[in-house]
């Protein structure tokens, strides 16, 4: 293919906010398929329970920027986002008509109204690879830099994190079946 593969070890994977969470899942996805794993992961502000369950995401004294996620995030429409609903909507028919094999869509991807995030459905919310922090297990994971400020709305998370992976058999966390 014109190139040689690099070593996992000579690799760090990185991100902030939902591309730490993004960076933790991949971890994860890594670890699960017994893939060598990378030599770090550093995350900043990472966004690791999209349940929104800690007490910070929805702390109103708090003075971080994000808005109380606890509460949903709604966006404004502008004639970009009604553009893309209207691509999306036309992707969506596309697809559901091609009979790809397994099934792929689920029904409250055509209800976006009331989720909590755009890119889940609420249903799938609590899926580990979707939030890394509801993982049964942090075990194995390459060492990990966790970074996050003392009056933000994703401490807690980042804090609960770090120390399930720190400790991963005194923190067991929920078991997720699909």
């Amino acid at each position: 293919a014109g190139f040689e593969p690099l070593n996992p070890k000579n690799i760090v994977i990185s991100g902030d906010s939902a591309g730490g969470g993004l960076s933790l899942a991949l971890g994860l996805a890594i670890r699960d398929a017994g893939l060598p794993s990378c030599a770090g992961i550093t995350c900043w502000s990472p966004l690791v329970d999209l349940t929104h369950s800690t007490p910070s995401v929805s702390d109103d004294e708090c003075i971080d920027f994000l808005p109380n996620l606890a509460k949903g995030i709604n966006h404004a429409e502008s004639q970009i986002s009604k553009e893309f609903k209207e691509k999306a909507a036309a992707l969506t028919a596309k697809i559901k008509k091609q009979n790809l094999g397994p099934k792929i869509w689920h029904d409250s991807f055509d209800k976006p109204d009331g989720r909590l995030e755009m890119y889940a459905p609420n249903e799938g919310l609590a899926i580990p690879y979707v939030s890394p922090m509801l993982a049964e297990s942090l075990c194995n994971l390459p060492p990990l830099l966790l970074v996050a400020g003392g009056d933000e709305r994703l401490r807690d998370e980042a804090i609960y994190f770090a120390h399930r992976s720190a400790e991963p058999n005194k923190y067991k966390g929920p078991s997720y079946n699909a």
